[in-house]
């Protein structure tokens, strides 16, 4: 089976060669034909994506509008560079499959966190926005500013590390533009744990969380911002 890969060039040239060889009418109407999308149409298009999360519809759409040429003539480059401008896609592969068939392997990205209401962010600490209906929900909720989402993925791994030993999660963390952090967990609680040491004023919180729970009152929301303990708003 012979399988033509990613570099249209390099077979080009040999081709070329061959048709200027050939030479005069003969090798001008071969090349027309070569050009001819009649002349061995792309007949399949194979597309593999581990998870699903790509919308055929998209790839399908944007792999059509290259169909204007022939198996051989196809440019497998002008077809990455689009299916890259997806925003769940990280990386493809393309290759064609003697006759007629294009098969195209889509690396699809990694969600690591939501980046606000509508975005995500993968294991590069890129943000990507796809349709809203395709955003895993059980992701934590990360915001910031721009270019910090490196940083407030890096603490929410440590606060909720530090969490761990209460069988609770952070539901959202939060760093605001004065560097001040807030999280809420998924019991509802709102807690405010300011800019300095938050990792201190963290630890001291939960070390005393057992302690405050046998009170029996609903916590709502809890302000970490003072040197020497927590203020506490109960319902």
């Amino acid at each position: 089976m012979l399988r033509f890969l990613r570099h249209p060039g390099v077979w080009q040239v040999p081709l070329l060669l061959m048709l200027w060889w050939y030479g005069g009418q003969e090798g001008y109407a071969l090349w027309q034909a070569f050009k001819n999308p009649a002349f061995l149409p792309v007949g399949r298009v194979v597309v593999r994506a581990r998870d699903g999360l790509v919308e055929p519809a998209d790839v399908q759409a944007l792999v059509r509008s290259e169909l204007n040429h022939n198996f051989l003539s196809i440019h497998p480059s002008h077809i990455e560079r689009k299916l890259l401008q997806l925003p769940w896609v990280q990386a493809v592969s393309i290759r064609r499959v003697w006759p007629n068939r294009l098969d195209i392997f889509i690396k699809e990205r990694t969600p690591i966190a939501r980046w606000g209401k509508d975005g995500l962010i993968d294991h590069s600490f890129q943000t990507f926005y796809p349709a809203v209906s395709t955003l895993p929900e059980q992701l934590v909720e990360l915001n910031g500013p721009l270019g910090s989402e490196e940083e407030v993925y890096n603490q929410y791994v440590q606060l909720q590390h530090l969490l761990q030993p209460l069988s609770l999660s952070i539901n959202l963390l939060n760093l605001n533009s004065r560097g001040s952090w807030q999280l809420t967990l998924n019991s509802g609680l709102i807690v405010i744990v300011g800019r300095k040491d938050p990792l201190f004023r963290w630890a001291r919180f939960i070390a005393w969380y057992p302690e405050l729970q046998k009170h029996g009152q609903k916590m709502t929301q809890v302000d970490l911002r003072y040197p020497n303990g927590f203020s506490i708003t109960s319902s």
